[in-house]
């Protein structure tokens, strides 16, 4: 909790008070554990909630951040709901897929790709 209460200071902070329009914007100042450089897209709505749920939206092998932005109707939800999305996009531009069986990857906190998504 403490890193995306961290996340949204650096990211919403120098919005506040900007007429921006709404669209996906890429997270470049990550300073959590990212052992693997995951990328990061994030998409704030106009009119976000005073405390708004984040939802994660991880892309599918073979795809990307952006794809999953236009490929899904979550940006959508966004704007009449008011939460946060992030996409997540896989650093392993060989095929675009997540790590999803090394032992870094499924022992807590001990690297691959989950320990920079979460």
């Amino acid at each position: 909790m403490h890193s995306l209460n961290l996340l949204l200071a650096l990211v919403i902070t120098p919005l506040v008070g900007h007429s921006l329009a709404a669209s996906l914007q890429p997270i470049l100042n990550t300073t959590f554990a990212n052992p693997t450089n995951v990328g990061f897209y994030l998409y704030v709505p106009d009119r976000l909630q005073a405390r708004p749920p984040v939802l994660v939206n991880p892309h599918w092998c073979h795809g990307s951040a952006q794809a999953t932005f236009s490929g899904t109707r979550f940006a959508r939800l966004a704007d009449t709901h008011g939460f946060l999305v992030i996409y997540p996009d896989s650093p392993h531009t060989d095929d675009k897929c997540w790590d999803v069986s090394s032992p870094e990857t499924l022992t807590h906190a001990a690297g691959g790709d989950s320990l920079g998504i979460v």
